[in-house]
């Protein structure tokens, strides 16, 4: 397959790495520095456990460079999205297959009313990777997992091929067939634990430990699940509890990419994320207090990290 992968980070740059040394096609879309060491040196993988990756691929920051391709990986941060999509028009055909990787759950109707419905497949991803240098990506776990499916639940000849391409990369592919119960479950997770670890500063470890945040955290989860049942999500009852007592006993392992971003003065998802909670709540007439509280705090904080100093 020709597969572009639109935004080369932690999460694009290791799965373009990955499909690249397993012989399939990639060009990366990406910018900057990163960019400019990829188109010298190629793009390296580092993993503390096991062999390290080095591969040579094409690198632009042009989609029409790429030209049209048969999977368009989508790995771009939520803040981006609005702007790129309508520069990726280049790179699609009729068949083409659109698959985005971001955290969220607005993200495949967006990407549909710009690049066409019929073109977009659900999907989401478990890693642990991120840009260590410009060129290098740090692959710190061993998790490298990716879970998709036709949105309408149907097992098609080309989510197939995606599926063979991802695990002949070494990618553990599962292919759903109800990927937005696979998209709400991790979103109701990563919104709830993320969101907590903001506001505090801490870590998961640290907020379950200490009663106050513990319980904070949990109402947030079940604000979550209200959500996700009241837009007909089919989630068992008692989702958010089991949720938590998984996160509760892997605490020490959780990784919130976004405290990073904030301690760093950069944007956060948080919009995407606890945000689209609020949104969702409101519009189906269930609260969400504690998202609110959430999306209110970081969203002033992004405003303020926006502002030039």
């Amino acid at each position: 397959m020709k597969v572009g992968v639109i935004g080369a980070g932690g999460t694009g740059g290791l799965y373009g790495a990955m499909l690249a040394e397993s012989g399939e096609e990639v060009s990366l879309l990406a910018r900057g520095a990163h960019l400019e060491a990829i188109r010298k040196h190629g793009i390296k993988v580092k993993r503390p456990t096991s062999k390290d990756i080095q591969v040579k691929l094409e690198a632009t920051s042009k989609p029409e460079d790429i030209g049209p391709v048969d999977l368009l990986l989508f790995c771009v941060k939520n803040y981006d999205t609005q702007e790129v999509l309508p520069q990726l028009l280049p790179m699609l055909k009729d068949e083409t297959v659109v698959l985005s990787l971001q955290n969220g759950v607005e993200k495949e109707e967006t990407m549909g009313r710009v690049l066409g419905k019929e073109k977009v497949l659900g999907g989401t991803t478990f890693v642990n990777s991120f840009v260590l240098e410009p060129g290098v990506i740090m692959d710190a776990g061993n998790v490298r997992r990716i879970v998709f499916g036709e949105l309408d639940g149907r097992i098609t000849n080309r989510a197939q091929r995606i599926h063979s391409a991802f695990s002949k990369a070494g990618i553990t592919s599962v292919l759903s067939t109800n990927i937005r119960k696979d998209i709400w479950l991790k979103f109701i997770r990563v919104c709830s634990y993320g969101g907590v670890i903001l506001i505090t500063r801490s870590t998961l470890q640290e907020i379950i430990d200490f009663p106050e945040t513990r319980e904070l955290y949990r109402h947030a989860l079940r604000e979550g699940e209200a959500v996700a049942r009241g837009m007909a999500i089919d989630i068992d009852p008692g989702t958010a509890d089991v949720i938590f007592e998984d996160t509760s006993k892997n605490a020490k392992y959780a990784n919130m990419s976004m405290l990073a971003d904030l301690e760093k003065r950069k944007r956060t998802e948080t919009d995407w994320l606890n945000g689209a909670i609020v949104r969702l709540g409101r519009r189906i007439g269930v609260p969400t207090p504690i998202h609110e509280m959430i999306s209110a705090s970081i969203g002033l904080m992004d405003l303020k990290n926006s502002r030039p100093p």
